[in-house]
């Protein structure tokens, strides 16, 4: 109950931005708990923008880099063809 008011200030607080919030909350049983806000399905302006602050933040900080790429990782080994995909567009991308 605590955790879905919180996320409610947090939307409410954003409300006029454009934004990706990633959140995990560790339970002292050893498990976690996890959700993803954001404004990309309904703003699509704010698209590009946010992929710029991603990009400057992964090449700022190589943690979040470790992070996003672990995932994109884990996302595209359920699908191969998706993957050999992703890597072309990366070499097409040079």
């Amino acid at each position: 109950m605590l955790e879905r008011l919180r996320f409610r200030i947090i939307a409410w607080l954003l409300r006029h931005a454009d934004f990706m919030l990633v959140v995990d909350t560790p339970y002292n049983d050893g498990t976690h708990d996890g959700m993803v806000m954001e404004t990309l399905s309904y703003e699509q302006d704010g698209k590009p923008a946010i992929i710029g602050v991603l990009a400057s933040c992964m090449e700022n900080r190589p943690a979040v880099t470790e992070c996003v790429l672990d995932a994109v990782i884990r996302h595209l080994q359920r699908y191969e063809v998706d993957c050999k995909n992703f890597i072309q567009k990366l070499y097409e991308k040079k």
